[in-house]
């Protein structure tokens, strides 16, 4: 469909994705071309660069025929409503590019084009825009409702936010402290996770097997800790986080010292 097709009769949604997905296509060429032809000042016999440049002026013209074709088809079925965000925190929502407060002082406004609302009515783009929308594009629009537009930016500022919530609610999952909220401690300073918590455990109770428990108090004192912090954030009975603590010791005990010692635990 290089011409104007007056057969493609697909939503006003469809074709206008498809033009903005081309003017991103041209400003992208646009771009590439302009980079080269810097280089080309400087080496203007560059064969692989004129070669590139080539070929880019031949996709620029597809292009352009293609972006002609998409407005040809809009004029023939009279044009409908389209609608633009300005791409900011603040911006407002637009029916055209050209709103009289845009792209003034010589500077052109970065707008997000809401291709899923072209077509739509004058009262489902303001009922979606909200306090958003332009007064001067949409007379009736509301100062007071929130709008379900988004900039690029706040979308970007929304996932960094969300990440941050899941990195917090991760560490969360993964911390522990005493019953009480008091921090758990070994001998070297706080314990801040679960798996910490039960790998100091373990290592507590292999030392107290190899080096003896006899004078193990500050040892057991730990464990006895330990295991309480572990039941209350698993919420299981003490004596099977225990038993499962000694099971584990026992295990590492036997893979590191063998049966060098007899295994001692409480």
């Amino acid at each position: 469909m290089d011409g104007c097709d007056s057969a493609d009769l697909r939503s006003p949604s469809m074709i206008d994705t498809e033009l903005a997905d081309v003017y991103q296509r041209l400003a992208e060429v646009d771009w590439r071309m302009s980079a080269i032809d810097r280089r080309l000042r400087h080496r203007p016999d560059d064969a692989a660069l004129i070669n590139e440049r080539v070929g880019l002026a031949s996709a620029l013209r597809i292009l352009l025929a293609r972006r002609d074709a998409l407005d040809a088809v809009f004029q023939a079925r009279g044009g409908w409503s389209r609608a633009f965000l300005v791409n900011n925190p603040s911006g407002h929502v637009h029916s055209s590019m050209d709103c009289a407060t845009c792209n003034r002082n010589g500077r052109a406004t970065n707008f997000k084009w809401l291709v899923e609302y072209s077509g739509r009515t004058e009262e489902q783009i303001i009922e979606a825009a909200g306090s958003r929308a332009c007064t001067v594009c949409y007379p009736d629009a509301p100062i007071d409702r929130p709008s379900v537009f988004r900039s690029d930016e706040e979308l970007a500022r929304d996932l960094r936010r969300a990440d941050r919530e899941h990195r917090r609610e991760a560490a969360q999952a993964k911390a522990i402290h005493m019953p009480d909220g008091s921090p758990l401690r070994d001998r070297w300073g706080v314990i801040r996770t679960e798996r910490a918590a039960e790998i100091a455990a373990v290592d507590a109770l292999v030392d107290l097997m190899w080096y003896g428990t006899a004078s193990g108090g500050d040892g057991w004192a730990f464990i006895d800790a330990a295991v309480d912090a572990l039941a209350a954030k698993r919420d299981e009975p003490v004596r099977d986080v225990a038993d499962l603590i000694t099971a584990k010791a026992i295990k590492k005990y036997r893979r590191v010292f063998g049966d060098s010692r007899r295994t001692d635990s409480r």
